[in-house]
């Protein structure tokens, strides 16, 4: 007699469930082209995973399977929580991060909605529910019930199948977006897939052959040389995006102290963007010191720290420059103090280098912070390179009301965009204090000073932030204004005043310091551009937009979340009208080659063999 599964209501109590969960689950991730197909694939998913369980566990299958569903609901609710910040699905790679969780801990709570814990909150009670009645219901049962035989699971594998390769696009779907394919490929592509291959170089050597027979006599360039054996101090400005920048609030500047910069020795970059992985403000500073892409296995940090870099602080130290790294916060946060040497900073100061004041969100105040960096910065001997990385006006932007900031509209209070505006003015007037103090100890003339942020402060898709900032600038907040920050070089005595719109990214932070500082470094590998003397800006992205994603001199294209290129989104950034994605191939082509080019280098340590073949 063939072995039969007896379904009971407890069955259809769960399965039911799970759909609902998984169509809430779906609108969270913004499925754009409708969701059907991928909540039945993942309903196939899931009575399988009953069936199988029955045949494993039979005595306990009915534990085992309310065990399963609340994993599965705890993975769900931490990926829309994870997607509201990042836009974009968690990898298993992450979970070599989850110890630096607790430092954000309040940014974590704010971005849990009330909605999210729908993910949750029938786990209790139904397991409860289900110790308690288990006698009852195990008894009531339908009587068509269904044949657990090879047959049965062939049958459901079949349909799944035939659902897969309806067509190509849907299948990449399906990688891309739906529950448990997403994470079962990420899982395979992490831990099996890649550890014995290698990924296409996209011609990196002809690459590199041509860029370098494309560029012109160094001293030719247009101010090489402006900033050359000064001290270098740059400031990672935390969250510091470009709308704040000559801009008022409630008839009060948000940045007077960034704005005074502008208006003598300074140039100024305003479409300059954010290019960030896996490690947020950690891939900032590797991006800018690299001219390398990061990664997206891991933080960078972290997955390569120990590889051979060439970056921004290697080039100066063969220069003379004494190198250091400045952040008042836990040294071990981003693996910071392992993978610091191996980018080239002599030493680094962290958090117990400072004697700690007011505890703010992170920690070390910004005022603090740069206060006790003056004595840092004078025991370094010169020319010094010092990066310099804020923390106050991290998210969520919680400042103490008795520090002295913008005050704030009625119906702005206890909003994330109030909040913003509060801790970047406290932030500015921390630079503007710390500039004084260089100006004092005879530290500012003989330094050019760069000011840069390292990511977004409020997202485009959270909301309440994405209304607000629409009805301030007048124009709907989309991701070319979201990832734009401010990007500025302040050389004293210089003479030179200019802003330039190029497009611009993290990328090209290194050639274009390095021209200022009348540095041609013929070792260093660099894959991003001069602003100061490039002819046409691009910019490509794999974060928050999915790889393939740019922005150039007028274009930006949001990659779809399906991976089918015909189903993007482009629009043109002045106006914002849309742009026919079929102009936007051969820039999203080229994209995916940058972005691919600089993870060949990564995962395979090439910095050196490269500078072999140079």
């Amino acid at each position: 007699m063939e072995e039969k599964l007896r379904i009971s209501l407890i069955d259809y109590l769960i399965v039911s469930l799970f759909i609902l969960k998984g169509q809430l689950f779906y609108q969270y991730i913004e499925i754009a082209n409708g969701y059907g197909k991928l909540l039945i694939v993942s309903l196939i998913y899931f009575v399988f995973l009953r069936i199988a369980i029955y045949r494993a566990f039979s005595r306990k299958d009915l534990h085992i399977f309310y065990g399963t569903y609340a994993f599965l609901s705890v993975i769900m609710f931490c990926d829309v929580v994870y997607f509201q910040y990042f836009h974009q699905m968690p990898s298993i790679r992450l979970v070599g991060l989850t110890s630096q969780l607790g430092a954000v801990r309040s940014s974590i709570q704010y971005l849990i909605q009330q909605n999210h814990w729908l993910f949750l909150s029938d786990l209790i009670p139904l397991g409860i529910f289900i110790i308690k009645r288990k006698e009852d219901f195990s008894n009531i049962s339908i009587n068509n019930t269904w044949m657990i035989k090879d047959r049965g699971t062939l049958t459901i594998f079949l349909c799944m199948m035939t659902l897969l390769f309806i067509n190509g696009d849907f299948v990449e779907k399906l990688i891309r977006q739906e529950f448990l394919t997403y994470h079962m490929y990420d899982m395979y592509s992490s831990m099996i897939a890649k550890a014995d291959g290698q990924i296409d170089d996209y011609g990196l050597e002809s690459y590199l052959l041509q860029k370098k027979t494309q560029g012109v006599m160094a001293e030719s360039k247009k101010y090489f040389g402006m900033a050359k054996d000064r001290n270098l101090i740059v400031i990672q400005v935390e969250s510091l995006q470009n709308f704040v920048m000559n801009r008022e609030y409630n008839g009060q500047e948000i940045t007077p102290n960034l704005n005074r910069l502008l208006q003598k020795d300074s140039i100024y970059f305003d479409n300059y963007y954010q290019q960030l992985g896996k490690g947020n403000t950690s891939d900032a500073e590797f991006v800018s010191n690299n001219s390398l892409y990061p990664a997206m296995d891991g933080s960078t940090y972290d997955k390569y720290g120990e590889n051979d870099f060439y970056g921004l602080p290697w080039v100066l130290k063969e220069q003379g420059y004494d190198t250091a790294a400045f952040h008042g916060h836990d040294p071990t946060y981003w693996n910071r103090d392992k993978a610091y040497p191996k980018q080239g900073f002599d030493r680094f100061y962290h958090d117990a280098d400072y004697i700690l004041g007011d505890y703010v969100g992170f920690g070390l105040t910004d005022m603090d912070f740069f206060h006790q960096s003056i004595g840092h910065l004078q025991a370094m001997p010169q020319p010094f390179y010092a990066f310099m990385i804020t923390l106050t006006s991290h998210h969520p932007y919680v400042l103490p009301e008795h520090y002295d900031t913008i005050p704030l509209k009625e119906e702005h209070r206890n909003t994330l965009f109030g909040n913003y505006l509060r801790t970047i003015h406290y932030t500015d007037a921390a630079i503007g204090e710390f500039i004084e103090e260089l100006k004092k100890q005879g530290l500012y003339e003989n330094s050019m000073i760069v000011v840069y942020g390292d990511h977004y402060g409020l997202s485009s898709k959270h909301s309440e932030s994405n209304k607000i900032m629409t009805e301030y600038l007048g124009i709907t907040y989309d991701f070319d204004e979201m990832f734009r920050i401010p990007l500025i070089f302040h050389v004293p005595g210089a003479g030179v005043v200019e802003k330039n719109s190029i497009t611009g990214g993290q990328i090209d932070f290194m050639p274009t310091v390095l021209n200022l500082m009348g540095i041609d470094s013929e070792k260093a590998i660099m894959l991003g551009q001069d602003l100061n003397n490039a002819s046409e800006g691009f910019v490509a992205h794999q974060t928050y937009m999915l790889k393939g994603s740019y922005f150039d001199d007028y274009v930006a294209l949001e990659m779809s979340r399906d991976g089918v290129f015909e189903n993007s989104r482009a629009w043109y950034i002045k106006n914002q009208q849309p742009v026919n994605v079929e102009l936007c191939r051969k820039n999203y082509e080229r994209a995916l080659e940058e972005i691919g080019r600089s993870e060949y280098i990564l995962r395979n340590n090439l910095i050196k063999q490269l500078d072999k073949m140079k």
